[in-house]
Order: C-alpha cells, then structure tokens, then sequence
C-alpha cells in the first residue's frame, strides 16, 4: 500500500535470488520498483512474475541481468506467468537494457487488463518460450480491455516468440481485444515460430 524497492547487484559467486511468485505493485495505492543489475545477477520466480497487479510496477534489467519465471514449468501451458499490467487501474513497466540482459518466460501478456509498456533496448533480448500477447482482456465477461505497448529497438536487440520445438506454440497476438502497439526499430528483431495475430475481437 506504500513504496517498495528492491535492488539486485550480485557478485558472481552468489546464487540467484528465487521465489515462488513476486508481485511488483499489488493493491492499487502500491508502488514497487525492482531493479536487477549487471552481469551475472539473477531474479528467478519458479510460477508468476506480475509487474503491476493493481497498483504501479516497475522492472529494471540492466547491464547483463537475468529475470525468468516459470523456471518449474508448474503452470498449465496456457496459464501466463508473466504479466505487465494485470488488472484495471495497473500501470507496469519495465525496461530490458544492454548486452547480456534477458527476460525469460512461458508465456507473457502486456496490457492485460491494465497498461503494460515493455522496452527491449541496445543488444538485450526477451525470450517467451510458447505465446506472447500485446493489449489482452483476460476475462471474456469483462469489457476492460487491455493497452499494452512494446518497443524493441536497436541493432542486436531481439525478442523470439516460441522454443522452434513444440508444435502450436509461439503465437504473437497484438490487440487481442484489447489494444496493443509493436514497434521494432532500428534493425531490431522479433520472430514468432508460429503466427503473428494481429486484431482480435471475440463475439
């Protein structure tokens, strides 16, 4: 209900932090800011990672850094386990920066029912292992649709969609109704194993 910050800074002969799950922003009048950074430090949460359930969430990965969830593969292979913007009212963000620096996960939402913004910036890389969304209404009863926005800029900066392994998975969906914003820049590079779904309104 107040400000919380968290700063990862390892050295390269301590272990991982891991948790469970970590939610980054929970009620709506929380602010959580979790920064992971330089090289060979490590945020792994072995079911959920939400940045922004409620509240406002931000996650820095800098210089070299590493965030994964779902490290178990616990969850069902349609469950997401991370997410930007969960519910109405969220505002999350995070920033994936430098070499080196990766977000890894299963499956991922931007905007799912709140306001998700994702940059991937100067030879970072994202990898969802099975389906992406961008701008998602988690609910089919709900008419709160998500906004979410993703930037990959820069030559070397990378996001792959699906492991090229498991038939059906790596599907890229943008405004899935709701409204969602992909833009790649500057040689940038995404690549969705299976289809790119741009548009979607379920009756």
């Amino acid at each position: 209900t107040d400000l919380g910050t968290l700063t990862i800074d390892i050295p390269q002969d301590t272990d991982p932090l891991d948790a469970d799950e970590l939610i980054i922003g929970d009620l709506p009048q929380g602010s959580g800011l979790v920064t992971v950074v330089s090289l060979n430090s490590e945020l792994n949460t072995d079911e959920l990672l939400v940045i922004a359930r409620q509240g406002q969430g931000f996650l820095e990965v800098l210089a070299g850094a590493q965030v994964t969830s779902n490290v178990d593969e616990t969850l069902p292979d349609t469950d997401m386990d991370m997410i930007i913007g969960e519910l109405e009212g969220s505002q999350g963000f995070v920033i994936v920066d430098g070499f080196g620096s990766r977000l890894e996960h299963t499956n991922f939402s931007v905007g799912e029912q709140g306001h998700g913004r994702l940059e991937v910036l100067d030879f970072a890389r994202i990898e969802t292992l099975n389906d992406a969304f961008i701008g998602r209404t988690r609910l089919s009863t709900s008419v709160v649709g998500g906004v979410g926005t993703v930037f990959v800029d820069g030559l070397g900066t990378r996001w792959n969609i699906g492991d090229g392994v498991n038939p059906g998975d790596g599907d890229l969906h943008v405004g899935n109704e709701g409204r969602g914003i992909l833009e790649v820049r500057n040689e940038a590079w995404v690549r969705a194993v299976n289809d790119e779904i741009v548009g979607v309104v379920v009756e």
